[in-house]
């Protein structure tokens, strides 16, 4: 898996919430995208009333990390370093994020991120593409939410199924196109990745990937 260094999620999305003092969003990308999540996440405890030690639900998860693979794509290219920046800074701004009017930053965020209020969800329709970026979303979805395992057990069991599934099927679509050099195929699917998560929530994405290729 290439997302290993996502691992420290687990504290990030399993904390009570976060929050901003100010009312505009972080100019750098990183602390942006990681503000944007602790809202997020701060919205989703309110909501539920829950406690902190507990993980929220599937969706919200998704959502969560929207942000940092959002931010990772602003190039059309997927950037694992920044999606991991992203979330390594969740956990470290949290005490800050819930100190303040978080829920004035909520419609900035809709604004900086509007994919991630996106109702629908959409599969590219280049195969190639479709395949590539289901494949790479459920691998990051895996890693990310591996920490939380016994609450997400079957969907991440599902998840890996839909990785097997994708194995035979991406390798003949590279031989079709001609794309056989590594690095040709890590940069194909680096940008598949960016591509799919601007479609809709990564949950919603891959209920479509599993109705298709699971």
């Amino acid at each position: 898996m290439r997302f290993a260094a996502l691992s420290v999620l687990s504290a990030a999305l399993v904390a009570a919430g976060w929050g901003h003092q100010a009312e505009s969003l972080p100019t750098n990308p990183v602390d942006r995208a990681a503000t944007c999540a602790a809202v997020e996440a701060a919205k989703a405890r309110e909501q539920i009333g829950g406690a902190g030690d507990k993980p929220l639900a599937l969706e919200t998860q998704g959502r969560i990390l929207h942000y940092a693979l959002l931010q990772a794509s602003t190039g059309r290219t997927y950037e694992s370093a920044v999606a991991a920046a992203v979330v390594k800074r969740m956990p470290a701004i949290a005490d800050s994020v819930t100190g303040g009017d978080w829920q004035k930053l909520e419609a900035p965020c809709a604004a900086a991120y509007p994919a991630v209020a996106a109702t629908r969800a959409s599969l590219p329709g280049d195969r190639l593409a479709a395949a590539l970026g289901c494949d790479e979303l459920a691998s990051f979805m895996l890693t990310a939410l591996a920490p939380q395992s016994y609450a997400f057990g079957r969907t991440l069991d599902s998840y890996e199924r839909l990785n097997r599934a994708l194995d035979q099927r991406i390798a003949v679509l590279f031989v079709d196109r001609g794309i056989m050099a590594l690095p040709a195929r890590l940069a194909e699917r680096n940008k598949a990745l960016a591509a799919i998560v601007e479609r809709g929530s990564p949950i919603a994405t891959l209920s479509l990937c599993m109705q298709r290729y699971g």
